[in-house]
């Protein structure tokens, strides 16, 4: 389900980090935007051991790298990797407008869902992006969660509930360093993965 144009008219817009202005109505998109909205916003609603930060910035290139190196493995087509990678990559890009919302909290939130699926659309069209998300991206997003579970989250009281349906991705999640730096790396990601033009 998405926004109709008349529900759209109504939101206004919001100041972006760059000093444009996002009007939902208009749906333009910036690539430098995402990326540091995304380096700036840590993974768990901060939730991760308090000696630590972890960035969906990180989160995404990660995902995009291990993406890409699997499709080569499989065989697939420079192309054809590069584009996986790319929606690796873009697949949380709708929080640097809407914010990361942990998982168990989204459900709670069917407005959030609507509007969350509009963004990511009118994302999709301006960066050539599957719509809705690839099974492998999906996948990814899901196995990271075990890594991300053993290197930067405290010890959990409870089990996830994912620990014995799937593998861990295997990554290694590198120490932080500062906003600037998760930013170039989502940037050095998206002129190596995407096949469009970026603004």
């Amino acid at each position: 389900m998405t926004m109709t144009q008349a529900e759209m008219d109504k939101t206004g817009w919001m100041l972006l980090s760059s000093g444009k202005a996002f009007i939902l109505a208009d749906m333009l998109f910036d690539i430098e935007d995402i990326a540091w909205s995304l380096a700036k916003q840590c993974r768990y609603a901060g939730h991760v051991k308090r000696s630590m930060y972890y960035p969906v910035a990180r989160h995404c290139v990660l995902i995009a790298d291990w993406l890409y190196a699997k499709a080569i493995r499989e065989g697939k087509t420079q192309g054809h990797a590069r584009y996986i990678a790319w929606n690796g990559l873009m697949h949380d890009s709708p929080e640097h407008i809407l914010s990361d919302i942990v998982r168990p909290m989204k459900v709670s939130l069917p407005q959030y869902y609507t509007l969350e699926n509009t963004i990511a659309e009118a994302i999709g069209h301006c960066f050539d992006l599957a719509h809705p998300m690839m099974d492998e991206v999906k996948e990814a997003d899901n196995r990271i969660l075990l890594d991300e579970k053993e290197q930067v989250m405290p010890t959990s009281p409870l089990p996830w509930g994912i620990e014995d349906a799937m593998d861990p991705l295997g990554v290694v999640i590198p120490p932080w360093i500062s906003f600037k730096n998760d930013a170039e790396d989502f940037l050095r990601a998206a002129r190596k993965y995407s096949h469009v033009p970026l603004n």
